[in-house]
């Protein structure tokens, strides 16, 4: 599995939270990764589920930042490739406007086998 989110406004503070098939949870920020790119220009993160635990899956969201600050909504876009490079290869995308998005809510669930 293969996971790429972009997002509209670089600088917009949310959180995915990843729920593998024992719940156990792992977080990542996307202010985090601006600390790594020195322009702050960079909107794009990839994730990629290898070797993992077979089961059951959740991709959790929440908007973070405060919802009445500027004029154009931030937007996530996510996309899940499924036997990623493989001819079986299947590509979900979806659209999120992330401030609407102040409680965390499931993005996505998804059955991983090895």
């Amino acid at each position: 599995l293969r996971l790429t989110a972009s997002w509209s406004d670089p600088q917009a503070p949310f959180e995915f939270q990843f729920v593998n098939p024992e719940n156990r949870y792992y977080n990542w920020k996307s202010d985090s990764s601006l600390h790594s790119q020195p322009d702050n220009t960079v909107a794009t993160e990839e994730f990629v589920i290898d070797d993992a635990l077979p089961g059951n899956w959740l991709v959790n969201v929440r908007y973070i930042g405060d919802e009445k600050v500027g004029l154009i909504p931030p937007y996530l876009k996510y996309t899940l490739y499924k036997n990623y490079g493989t001819v079986d290869e299947t590509k979900t995308v979806k659209l999120v406007r992330l401030d609407d998005q102040l409680q965390k809510v499931t993005l996505d669930a998804f059955t991983y086998s090895k």
